[in-house]
């Protein structure tokens, strides 16, 4: 689609339900920057999303934007992804499970950071507790998340326990047909 109409780049979000009242800090600052201060819009979206206190409990952004290449028939492709984090409930972008998966009992996680890796253990004093044998038959549940590769944080988010995360996508090479050339020769 960006390369069919002509655009350089676009801008898509990841919601089920997008609330566009969510987006419009987000779309608002971006469009300054780019159409009236002249920026990229790959340099402006970390900008944007610094003042989008709305946007990231509610959604992922994508920036797709093309790269020319020394071919006239391809095209490449770029993606990149932005996720929210926070470090309490949505550590590197993952949302913590609702429950406990050895108890069962809807949580609200104990945390600790160590090094890249954040470990959530379950809070119920009695997880892992059999009434049967009235003793403790397994270890607490616990739930881990991995930084995921590649994973780089934008130091401007609006709490000192929530960022911006960008994450590139591989970039695709892709072959355009002769009717987007024809589009794009017009």
């Amino acid at each position: 689609m960006v390369g069919r109409f002509g655009f350089s780049s676009a801008i898509a979000f990841d919601a089920q339900h997008l609330q566009p009242l969510a987006t419009w800090a987000f779309l608002a600052t971006l469009t300054e920057a780019v159409f009236i201060e002249g920026h990229r819009a790959d340099d402006a979206i970390p900008h944007a999303l610094g003042h989008s206190n709305r946007l990231g409990p509610h959604s992922g952004v994508y920036l797709i934007t093309l790269s020319p290449t020394t071919s006239e028939t391809q095209k490449i492709v770029n993606v990149t992804k932005y996720i929210w984090s926070h470090r309490d409930y949505r550590p590197w972008g993952t949302t913590l499970p609702v429950q406990c998966r050895e108890c069962g009992t809807p949580q609200q996680w104990a945390g600790m950071k160590c090094s890249d890796n954040y470990t959530f253990e379950c809070r119920y004093e009695f997880c892992g507790w059999d009434p049967v044998c009235q003793e403790f038959v397994k270890p607490r549940g616990t739930y881990v998340v991995e930084k995921p590769e590649g994973m780089q944080v934008i130091p401007n988010g609006k709490l000192p326990s929530s960022s911006w995360l960008r994450f590139c996508l591989p970039a695709k090479v892709i072959e355009a047909d002769s009717e987007d050339l024809a589009m794009e020769l017009d």
